[in-house]
């Protein structure tokens, strides 16, 4: 049986389905070479994160627990940490709603899901997503390596006086906050 965690709440049974949308923030440029495509970013949408409390009494628990998350986020103004151990999943997030609850009088498991505003991806998902946009549009537009040109290896850029990869990476998470 594995845990996830919402703030310092121990959510039971783990997530049976974790699932969220997003958004690549783009900008496209037409030129007389061709089309420029400009990845700004990555907005990951609402976390739906829905799991199983085992019993009516745990039920009540995790929506007094989440409550009382919600309140510190009117205090504090702050998000909260949702760790996913076993997926490797950690997020500052938002709590947007109380528990919506599916139970009915022979419901054995209790099933409840949270909606999540995902505030800070902790795992680097969206680096993930972006460097995954990057094959597949490159894919689609006939881009070859050594072909189409930038394709300097490590050593190749230090002699040329470009930057380090290590530099480049620095400036892609500043600029696309993501790091």
């Amino acid at each position: 049986m594995s845990t996830a965690y919402l703030d310092d709440v121990a959510l039971p049974f783990g997530p049976n389905t974790l699932s969220w949308g997003y958004k690549l923030r783009t900008v496209t440029t037409d030129t007389l070479g061709g089309r420029v495509i400009q990845i700004l970013g990555v907005q990951m949408e609402d976390l739906s994160f829905q799991a199983y409390a085992g019993d009516r009494k745990r039920l009540i628990e995790v929506a007094t627990e989440v409550e009382r998350i919600m309140e510190k986020h009117i205090a504090t103004g702050g998000p909260v940490q949702l760790l996913v151990p076993s997926r490797g999943l950690d997020f500052q997030v938002y709590v947007r709603s109380l528990p919506s609850v599916d139970f009915k009088l022979n419901s054995v498991g209790y099933p409840y899901t949270l909606r999540l505003k995902v505030d800070f991806d902790n795992t680097e998902v969206s680096r993930f997503v972006i460097r995954n946009e990057l094959k597949n549009l490159s894919a689609g537009i006939g881009y070859t390596k050594g072909w189409s040109g930038g394709d300097l290896s490590e050593q190749e850029l230090r002699e040329s006086g470009g930057l380090e990869p290590e530099v480049i990476e620095r400036l892609v998470r500043g600029l696309t906050g993501l790091g």
